[in-house]
């Protein structure tokens, strides 16, 4: 669901004229916050967690430099000749697995009990 998202208002800003790049960032900022939601409740289970600690911790270091990291890398993609979509493709995948599982599992819902990194 986050990722149809984040695809739709890519596209939706790439086809009104607006940079691939700053698309991808808002995209992927929309993207995340339907990602917060959706980890918070079912992924990580975390829905009695304090709400606040964890959105801001997820919208700070998740989606933000999420965001960048996408934005960036689908800059690049598209410089070496790849399509939007294409780049798109390899910055949610490089993204999502790299930076955005592993931060929200050690540090957004984490529980107080278990050590940040095991």
């Amino acid at each position: 669901m986050a990722t149809t998202i984040d695809f739709a208002v890519l596209l939706s800003l790439v086809g009104a004229h607006v940079p691939p790049a700053l698309g991808t960032v808002c995209g992927a900022t929309m993207g995340g916050l339907a990602n917060f939601f959706l980890s918070r409740l079912w992924v990580f289970q975390a829905g009695r967690a304090h709400l606040m600690r964890q959105l801001l911790l997820y919208a700070g270091v998740v989606v933000f430099i999420g965001a960048l990291i996408s934005g960036a890398l689908v800059a690049l993609v598209m410089h070496i000749g790849a399509t939007v979509v294409i780049a798109k493709c390899v910055a949610a995948a490089v993204t999502m697995s790299l930076w955005n599982y592993p931060v929200s599992h050690f540090v957004v819902f984490r529980t107080e009990e278990e050590p940040c990194f095991r």
